[in-house]
């Protein structure tokens, strides 16, 4: 995984065919302290992809973001839903 020194800019992303977690440290607008941001469980995606995209979703601005992803079995991606576009 790769360590960046100072400020980055981030893009468009997508995940298929796993499971993910976040933490981080979020800035907030309006002068408020910094807020630690922690997903509670783990998020599957299926077998269609998960976009983010900072032009749809709107831009956030992180001091520190950790994105961990495990990829899924065989066995789970045969399980999961069926995407009608793909």
């Amino acid at each position: 995984m790769p360590n960046v020194l100072g400020l980055c800019e981030g893009g468009k992303c997508s995940l298929k065919n796993c499971t993910y977690g976040y933490t981080g440290i979020k800035l907030q607008e309006g002068g408020l302290p910094p807020q630690k941001v922690t997903s509670q469980q783990e998020i599957e995606v299926g077998d269609c992809y998960k976009l983010f995209d900072p032009e749809m979703t709107g831009k956030a601005s992180w001091l520190t973001l950790k994105i961990v992803t495990k990829e899924l079995d065989d066995e789970t991606v045969k399980k999961g839903a069926i995407c009608g576009i793909c």
